[in-house]
């Protein structure tokens, strides 16, 4: 697996953005300068016609800025969860944990054959307890009941196929 390193993430962010804003600034400023070339030539009789009028022209501003929007919440929503997925074969492993308050969990993690309760707040994770003999997590128990239905539908598609 190729990781980057993290000061080319950064710079390939910058870029990427870079790019974004330079991409939005051209769909915000075209359809403007063709508006204002349409009611500068005084063409009102056309214009009257015209699918591209100064109201449509908002609405599509309106509608660019809210899914930009929305693809930032998104974003910054899956950072604040920590990652996209459960990723298979890694050296730490999350069994389980339960919420013992508004912003602190108890977890159960597997690193190598051990088993460690960890406690986690906001800026603070403590090791609670070293498991003496690890405990038995079935995969199939630690999914949430979505994740078990939507499990039990795709071995059904594949049954069938």
């Amino acid at each position: 697996m190729l990781l980057a390193q993290p000061s080319a993430l950064k710079s390939l962010n910058r870029a990427i953005t870079l790019r974004l804003l330079t991409s939005l600034t051209l769909f915000l400023v075209a359809p403007c300068l063709y508006a204002a070339d349409g009611i500068a030539t005084n063409v009102s009789s056309h214009a009257a016609s015209d699918p591209i009028s100064t109201g449509s022209i908002f609405q599509l501003i309106l509608m660019l800025l809210f899914v930009v929007g929305l693809i930032l919440f998104a974003a910054w929503f899956f950072r604040r969860i920590g990652q996209f997925g459960g990723v298979h074969n890694q050296a730490i492993r999350y069994l389980g944990g339960i919420s013992v308050g508004q912003r602190e969990r108890i977890v159960l993690i597997e690193v190598g054959d051990t088993q460690l309760l960890v406690g986690v707040a906001p800026g603070r994770v403590e090791k609670l307890h070293k498991l003496d003999t690890p405990i038995e997590v079935d995969a199939a128990s630690s999914n949430s009941p979505f994740a078990k239905k939507l499990a039990d539908l795709v071995n059904r598609k594949e049954n069938a196929s």
